[in-house]
């Protein structure tokens, strides 16, 4: 694992260069027992705050799951191959699949305190077009989401399909940009989540 610290102006030319949003919003919430995407946090659906995340990056994020109809109201461009009950490594691969620019930063819907500073950070530390992938680490952990994800590796799922995010860093090399804000890393898996940020 290489830990890189971040150049100054590595993310505005990473933009420039060609890189799509993803929200990954496939995930069956069963510990929430609710579609956690649409819960209000803040004023706002959980997925609002992804998808502003990424809009500070310029673009149209797109947001996967396996049926649009419930976000509608606030993304309008979707990827919906992905197919049901495979985790968000299979959402990760239909946004690799979908992605027609060199670079993915994905996340997650319900990651309230992702920022576009920090999806910037992680976008800096890409300052080798031979690093794969790239993610924040915090606590001791590497955090596989958000993270910027190379297209290239779709070719991960040709063979036997990787059973998670942290098999794909694994695969990958990933570089960790190490954080101390845990918001960043945070997602929301019961309601009571949301009262800690």
């Amino acid at each position: 694992m290489r830990v890189r610290r971040p150049g100054p102006r590595a993310a505005d030319a990473a933009v420039r260069t060609g890189v799509e949003g993803f929200v990954l919003a496939g995930g069956l919430s069963t510990r929430f027992g609710s579609d956690k995407a649409l819960v209000l946090h803040r004023g706002r659906p959980l997925i609002r705050h992804a998808l502003a995340a990424l809009e500070e990056l310029g673009g149209t994020p797109r947001v996967v799951a396996r049926d649009h109809g419930p976000y509608r109201e606030f993304a309008h461009v979707f990827v919906v191959s992905e197919r049901a009950g495979r985790g968000p490594a299979e959402g990760l691969r239909a946004a690799l699949a979908a992605c027609s620019t060199p670079l993915a930063v994905v996340l997650a819907a319900d990651m309230p305190g992702v920022t576009g500073a920090a999806l910037r950070r992680l976008l800096d530390a890409r300052d080798d077009p031979s690093i794969e992938a790239v993610c924040f680490q915090q606590g001791g952990r590497r955090h596989p989401l958000p993270g910027v994800y190379a297209a290239s590796l779709r070719r991960l799922w040709e063979g036997t399909p990787p059973e998670s995010l942290h098999a794909v860093l694994e695969a990958a090399r990933a570089v960790t940009v190490g954080t101390e804000d845990a918001a960043t890393v945070r997602n929301v898996n019961r309601p009571g989540d949301l009262e800690n940020g």
